[in-house]
């Protein structure tokens, strides 16, 4: 099939699960802001909300954001409808979907809008592990059987999640490698910077800190985290643990809960979802990546990038 330029007819559209916090949602946000189109060439679906800081960046950015309002985890065949209305109504050149759920209905409302040319874009490892919701298990398999009638291309960030979803049926014709890229500019050590951010968040300038950084969801294992953490308190007296993510602040209470039970309250620094991650990587010693599955995940090769060493579980390409 051959592609319109998006700047020529009906323009460039981004269909995604949700605005909330996450490495998919930054990696569409990098890559709106990065784009090089026209202004007004750029829409972003999300198909549940556009509330906080992701959806009003991509605005900034040139992107008209729109919301279908859908409930997260409930099937409505409206949804699609109002999907399909819209593109057969604006007819771009491209339609660009962001994991499972995106990926499936993006590929449906396509179809019925006449066939719009779709290019899914696949950001999971496995879906086969605890903590993974049985919804995004049952539409990454629906995806999987409609995957070579569906979208043009599959775009996978990880030789892992390429080879995971081989094995569920998405056809290894179709799909295309590019991993995540990161920004040296943005990411990169600065010691007096780290120093800095330690005083904020009343670190001594000599302590051991050791970072987590991801969303709260089970498959992020904070729980297994704080438990290694109690661990290396017992041994190191100068330890302090660094978490930060959507969901991970003192308002969570089971988080709350862990920390006393292992005896972490002064020890650990809940700071929630942060826009300057460049600088509390600075202030990291080590970061500990804990997930029970990734595609490719973005905080070891920002950490990296920052200088931080990394101590990560065997998951994507990070094994």
């Amino acid at each position: 099939m051959s592609l319109v330029h998006p700047s020529r007819r009906g323009g460039l559209f981004h269909v995604i699960t949700g605005l909330a916090p996450g490495g998919a949602e930054l990696a569409l946000l990098r890559l709106v802001e990065n784009i090089i189109l026209p202004p007004g060439c750029v829409t972003v679906v999300s198909l549940t909300e556009n509330d906080g800081e992701i959806g009003t960046r991509l605005a900034a950015a040139g992107a008209e954001v729109l919301a279908l309002g859908m409930a997260r985890g409930i099937p409505d065949p409206r949804g699609l409808w109002r999907l399909a209305r819209l593109l057969r109504h604006r007819r771009p050149a491209l339609v660009q979907s962001w994991m499972y759920h995106a990926d499936l209905l993006a590929g449906l409302a396509a179809r019925l809008a006449g066939g719009v040319p779709v290019v899914w874009n696949v950001r999971n490892g496995s879906v086969d592990v605890a903590g993974v919701r049985r919804s995004t298990r049952w539409t990454a398999r629906v995806a999987g059987r409609l995957a070579r009638w569906l979208p043009v291309r599959i775009v996978c960030c990880s030789r892992a999640a390429r080879e995971i979803h081989i094995g569920l049926g998405y056809p290894e014709e179709r799909m295309v490698l590019i991993p995540n890229g990161f920004d040296l500019t943005h990411f990169q050590p600065d010691l007096q910077d780290r120093q800095r951010v330690r005083a904020e968040l009343g670190i001594a300038p000599n302590a051991s800190v050791v970072g987590c950084i991801g969303r709260f969801d089970p498959v992020k294992d904070h729980r297994g985290f704080l438990q290694a953490a109690a661990r290396v308190a017992t041994r190191h007296a100068d330890a302090c643990f660094v978490l930060c993510g959507a969901g991970v602040d003192p308002g969570n209470g089971r988080i709350i809960q862990w920390v006393r039970e292992l005896g972490l309250e002064q020890r650990c620094r809940l700071l929630g979802h942060r826009t300057d991650l460049e600088r509390i990587y600075r202030s990291l010693d080590v970061l500990v990546l804990a997930s029970s599955t990734e595609a490719f995940p973005n905080v070891v090769g920002e950490a990296m990038a920052s200088g931080v060493p990394c101590v990560v579980t065997s998951v994507g390409d990070a094994s």
